[in-house]
């Protein structure tokens, strides 16, 4: 591995923590707050006995979010890349995101609308990033954050209820396509 491509991964690496990070917070979703008293059991807000209870979604399968380890198709995936990245791993799986990462350092996500703002937020405030320029003509609205040197590239589009987030040593070209791409398979 060369020393330009280990540092991104080491930024790709970083990308996806502050993205756990913004999962592990919750942004800021009711649904994701469970009251519990000291003693560890659920607060007084459970259904009456006369009111079924309603079942939580699994927290590996968030409801409504698409998995984006198989949004795409490896032989997709590759051709928009230009890399084999392999099968991906789901990873880091809340109510308002769901991760896949794959062995190359690509990372993808998809994230509830609602996240969108602070989002891109944190990647502007992100002292690592190098420039972060909006993006026409991907999605309602789309940004891209460039890191170490311009190789590593990030791209965050909405469009409809949800964004997705491409991240790896991608070519701008490569990057918002995938991100296109992933955009149109929701």
């Amino acid at each position: 591995m060369t020393t330009r491509s280990r540092g991104g991964v080491v930024a790709v690496a970083g990308l996806f923590l502050m993205m756990l990070a913004l999962a592990a917070c919750g942004g800021g979703d009711s649904a994701s707050t469970a009251s519990v008293t000291a003693a560890g059991q659920p607060a007084a807000s459970e259904p009456a006995a006369s009111e079924p209870a309603v079942s939580e979604p699994a927290v590996s399968e968030p409801a409504g979010i698409a998995d984006p380890c198989v949004l795409l198709d490896a032989p997709t995936l590759s051709s928009l890349t230009g890399t084999d990245n392999g099968k991906g791993t789901a990873s880091g799986e809340s109510e308002v995101r769901r991760f896949c990462i794959y062995s190359t350092g690509l990372s993808t996500s998809i994230t509830r609308g609602s996240e969108f703002d602070p989002s891109v937020a944190v990647m502007r405030a992100d002292p690592n990033v190098e420039g972060v320029s909006d993006l026409s003509g991907l999605g309602e609205r789309a940004v891209m954050g460039t890191y170490n040197g311009g190789t590593v590239r990030q791209v965050i589009a909405l469009e409809g209820g949800y964004f997705v987030t491409v991240t790896g040593t991608l070519s701008e070209e490569q990057a918002t396509a995938t991100a296109a791409a992933m955009l149109d398979a929701l």
